[in-house]
């Protein structure tokens, strides 16, 4: 494998060197003749550039009917390359919220949370996520929703970290279930800092 060696001034040097195995076909990498520049890499990255992508899918169905947070199931974890990158999340989850027969309203909320070395903590408020059901006659009802969110995280480390969502009820007589007839789905990006 052939190579061309940069030396610098003190002494080491930086090689340019052929792919390990044969390309395709000849391949042409061109210096820019009209600015100066500096070659970036998954190391060396511009702010804002994408660093990684992390997608899951997720279609079983959970129910919650208590007033404590539990797990939907929709869970997606990154390895961040730097501590100073930020996480741009990106989740969608159908869900039904209902109450059995009655005449009070009812409401479920649906949080989304980060864990980083077994801390887990709670990005978003429940009272900013909350689906509400007025109370209208005697029986039962039910709201059908696809909640829909994205945010930039800054985790501060480069450990792994998991990012879910949990559910819950806040009234008795409720029950939210997520993934409802549709796949939820989450996203998260690496952002260079």
């Amino acid at each position: 494998m052939s190579s061309l060696k940069l030396k610098h001034s003190g002494g080491n040097s930086v090689s340019i060197a052929a792919p390990s195995s044969n390309p395709a076909s000849n391949r042409t990498i061109t210096v820019p003749s009209t600015a100066d520049g500096t070659m970036l890499t998954t190391t060396n990255p511009k702010a804002g550039n994408i660093i990684q992508v992390v997608h899951v899918e997720y279609n079983t169905a959970t129910t919650n009917s208590t007033t404590s947070h539990a797990d939907t199931g929709l869970t997606a974890t990154i390895t961040p390359a730097s501590a100073s990158n930020k996480i741009l999340v990106m989740y969608s989850q159908g869900f039904r919220m209902g109450r059995a027969s009655g005449g009070t309203a009812v409401s479920s909320t649906i949080q989304l949370r980060r864990t980083v070395s077994g801390t887990e903590t709670a990005i978003t408020d429940n009272a900013g996520y909350l689906f509400y059901l007025e109370a209208a006659g005697t029986s039962s009802q039910y709201v059908y929703d696809v909640l829909s969110q994205h945010l930039v995280d800054s985790p501060n480390t480069t450990s792994a970290v998991a990012y879910k969502t949990t559910a819950r009820a806040y009234t008795a007589s409720t029950s939210i279930i997520t993934q409802y007839n549709a796949k939820s789905f989450m996203t998260l990006l690496e952002v260079a800092g």
